[in-house]
Order: structure tokens, then C-alpha cells, then sequence
């Protein structure tokens, strides 16, 4: 038996069956400090006119910040990494998927380290990584692959300089792209 309820506040769906016991996953909405504010005042929550994004709501100066390039197919994971990387003082840009980001950067100035989630349709992590491997400008960048998913020898074969398992702790995310920057 399947059974889901979708809400403006989220998702519960659940899984049962006789030999294979039960199920239930629940994927709760996130938004932005300053998307919330705006829903309380009543005004219109700003839309993303391209899927390519720069955050800015600390205030900080564009300029000087450290670049990060956060590539991952799940909005609300992109959104949160955005708001926590620039609340910690860092530049973010977002992709939803390989073939936006490497758009991003043969277009724009080029980001300090990549953060790469693995699976994500159109273009995903693995092909991400052997066009960047390919491009001799692109090649130089830190990337720090960010999964879900098993470490396996393909990913480790990937090259990244660090890989970091999905949930991954603020502190430990943070820590690590220092070290490259």
C-alpha cells in the first residue's frame, strides 16, 4: 500500500507491505529569512528569473568574498546551502545541474571551490566532472563532491579534493572549503 499527503507545508508519503514492513518519508518546505518575511507582510514572494543564482543578503561586499559554485539538482538543498554558505560570509552561485553550471562558468568569473552533488538529470555530477577535467581553465578549481550516495571507487576516482556525505554538518562544510580557498 502507497499513500502520500502533499501540503504548502510539505510532503508525507508512506510505504507498506506485508513481507517488506513499512515506510514513511516526510520532506518538510524551507524558505529563505527574507521569504518568510515577505509571505508575513503579505507581499509577493521575489520569483528566480534563471535557475542560476547569486545570493546576497548579508550585506557583505561581492567583491571580496570568497566564490562558491553550489551545484545540486534539489531546490530546497540549493537554498539552504545559499542562505548557511553566505550567512558564514562566502559568494554563492547555484546550478541546478551540470550543463547550467559549466554555462555559468565559461560565461562569468570563475568560483573559488565547487561544491558537486552526483545525481542530477540533464548533465549529472560524473559528466560535470570529466568536462571540467577536460577544460584546462576549469581543471584548476577546487571541487568537494557533496552526496548522498555511496562512496564508491568510481567517486573516489572522480578526483575532488574532498568528498563530504550527505547530511553534512555547517562546521564541517565550512571547514573544508577553507582549506582550499
Amino acid at each position: 500500500m502507497k499513500s502520500s499527503l502533499s501540503s504548502a507545508l510539505g510532503r508525507l508519503a508512506a510505504d507498506s507491505g506485508l513481507a517488506s514492513g513499512s515506510c514513511a518519508r516526510t520532506r518538510l518546505r524551507w524558505a529563505a529569512p527574507s521569504r518568510l518575511k515577505a509571505r508575513r507582510a503579505g507581499g509577493d514572494v521575489p520569483c528566480r528569473a534563471s535557475p542560476v543564482v547569486t545570493t546576497s543578503p548579508s550585506g557583505n561586499d561581492l567583491e571580496t568574498r570568497t566564490t562558491i559554485l553550489v551545484i545540486d539538482d534539489d531546490d530546497d538543498i540549493r537554498e539552504v546551502l545559499a542562505t548557511l554558505l553566505d550567512e558564514a560570509g562566502f559568494r554563492v552561485v547555484t546550478a541546478a545541474n551540470g550543463r547550467e553550471a559549466l554555462e555559468h562558468l565559461r560565461e562569468d568569473p570563475q568560483p573559488d571551490v565547487i561544491l558537486l552533488d552526483l545525481m542530477m538529470p540533464e548533465m549529472d555530477g560524473y559528466q560535470f566532472r570529466a568536462e571540467q577535467q577536460r577544460d584546462p581553465a576549469l581543471r584548476a578549481i577546487p571541487t568537494l563532491i557533496v552526496t548522498a550516495g555511496t562512496v564508491t571507487s568510481r567517486v573516489e576516482a572522480l578526483g575532488a579534493e574532498a568528498i563530504l556525505r550527505k547530511p553534512v554538518s555547517l562546521r564541517r562544510l565550512v571547514d573544508t572549503i577553507r582549506r582550499f580557498c
